[in-house]
């Protein structure tokens, strides 16, 4: 399938740019041609009439070009990129395979800098861009070579409180409950189409597709999360004086690695302590799969011809994810949100792990005080 539309949707435009070709060529010739004209008239009248010839040319390729966005050809590389979570030249060079797509017509700058029609951001894009996608064909791409593989989703246990007498064992039963799934947890893999509201929820960013490396830095944010409130929980249960300096001088410690966490985005304070680059590489990958179970989301596969493997993408929703403030201690004891994969769903699933943590609260908090 030809993917490249450039000569199809530019036809019309070089059929006139050959009929302004043509036409200035015979009004020079006609120039050169007239004895009654002198060689320095001659010379200022073609020069003007070859800037009147390149105007007019340069108005055809912006007003064919206007045309072809009109029809859908408005997504750029970097469209591509963001949308799938590629590398633009990995979608320069691969997934234009798959997507109808022109070349932009050399002296069409002047055409996207109009606010009417492109804000600044999308202006300075374009400027660097050589070609433009069809958003038809993009989604096209994305309903038919986009697989759903497997599926997480979140249970809520509730009565938890009945299970315990201190509101910090909340934290056990989580544990509790992750330690069930993952003993009937089934690792088949299925394959089917996305569904048009999958699609949608792509398209208008509801869902995010993030590949393993970029998944990776939002779950090491996360997982340096979870760290920072074990330890504040274990300085708030260890100290039992509450105004004991020493418990003020591990709380002031904790505070000030909690700022660089949270300074790891910030340019200005990673450029005065580059180390602040690191802090999300010090988690074990085996850590990060396992929290990485833990978020409701949705796997799938992008198929390519010619490509041995899929590509692993990631599905999630921003609204899926639940961050908790570094500083909170309390929790309500009343309910835990678990995820599992659709794989192992069952009837009643929520009973059992209800009754897996009854059975092992009293072990697993003899355990952590042992």
């Amino acid at each position: 399938m030809k993917t490249d539309k450039t000569d199809i949707l530019f036809k019309q435009m070089y059929k006139e740019i050959d009929r302004i070709e043509l036409e200035y060529r015979e009004r020079i010739a006609q120039i050169v041609n007239d004895k009654n004209i002198n060689d320095d008239d001659k010379k200022t009248r073609i020069w003007l009439l070859n800037h009147q010839k390149e105007s007019s040319i340069q108005q055809q390729k912006m007003l064919h070009t206007q045309k072809v966005i009109e029809k859908g050809y408005n997504k750029t590389t970097q469209d591509i990129s963001m949308l799938l979570d590629l590398e633009p030249g990995f979608c320069t060079r691969h997934i234009k395979e798959y997507i109808d797509f022109v070349k932009i017509p050399a002296g069409t700058s002047d055409l996207f800098k109009d606010y009417s029609v492109f804000n600044a951001i999308e202006q300075v894009e374009l400027s660097k861009k050589k070609l433009l996608f069809n958003t038809n064909s993009l989604d096209n791409l994305i309903k038919h070579n986009l697989y759903e593989v497997d599926k997480f989703i979140s249970l809520k246990i509730n009565n938890i409180s009945d299970l315990i007498e201190d509101k910090e064992d909340i934290y056990l039963c989580e544990i509790l409950a992750e330690e069930f799934i993952n003993k009937i947890t089934k690792e088949n893999e299925y394959r089917k189409s996305i569904t048009d509201e999958q699609l949608n929820d792509i398209k208008n960013n509801k869902t995010t597709l993030l590949r393993q490396d970029s998944l990776k830095e939002l779950v090491s944010q996360l997982l340096l999360r979870d760290k920072l409130k074990t330890i504040r929980r274990k300085i708030n249960t260890d100290f039992i004086d509450k105004e004991s300096p020493k418990k003020k001088f591990q709380e002031d410690l904790l505070d000030a690695y909690a700022s660089k966490i949270e300074e790891m985005n910030n340019l200005k304070a990673v450029l005065q302590d580059l180390s602040l680059l690191k802090l999300g590489n010090m988690t074990h990958q085996t850590q990060i799969t396992r929290k990485a179970k833990t978020l409701q989301h949705t796997r799938y596969h992008l198929v390519l011809t010619g490509r041995k493997q899929p590509i692993n993408l990631y599905g999630i929703a921003s609204a899926d994810i639940k961050i908790t403030e570094i500083n909170e201690l309390d929790r309500d004891p009343s309910s835990i949100s678990v995820t599992v994969s659709v794989h192992s769903l069952y009837n009643n699933i929520e009973e059992d792990i209800y009754k897996y943590i009854e059975k092992n609260i009293k072990k697993a908090k003899k355990n952590k005080n042992s």
